[in-house]
């Protein structure tokens, strides 16, 4: 029996639907990447602790991943002065990373995971907040 809309034929789409259902249980999950990869695995924001300041031009540091070691350095592409330092390139790993400001106590934080995922490096942001020394 065939039905017709407008002069059309009616076109069953249960099978059409049964097949796009098994292809999709193949697929897994449907991932979208929000943003490109960052430029580096570990991206350090040093600010004073008390005035909220940002201490990214008087800042040094180094991450280091077992033997691996980087020096963080501004990261250039986000205008001036740069508001991020950055270290590790495209490399995953486990870090500890260290920074030094004149005038604050030396910040450090270990285990700071960095993992390659679907989208790319899996970049850790971290705020160093600085304390005076004493």
């Amino acid at each position: 029996m065939s039905h017709a809309l407008r002069g059309q034929p009616l076109v069953s789409v249960a099978p059409l639907l049964a097949l796009a259902a098994l292809a999709a249980c193949d697929e897994g999950p449907q991932v979208v990447c929000a943003a490109p990869s960052s430029p580096a695995a570990i991206v350090v924001q040093p600010r004073d602790s008390i005035a909220d300041t940002l201490l990214v031009t008087s800042a040094v540091g180094m991450i280091r991943d077992g033997t691996y070691i980087d020096s963080l350095r501004p990261f250039l592409g986000q205008g001036s002065p740069p508001p991020y330092l950055v270290a590790g390139g495209q490399r995953a790993g486990t870090y500890t990373i260290t920074v030094s400001v004149p005038g604050f106590a030396t910040w450090q934080r270990a285990g700071v995971v960095v993992a390659h995922n679907f989208c790319g490096l899996s970049t850790s942001l971290i705020t160093a907040r600085m304390l005076a020394a004493s």
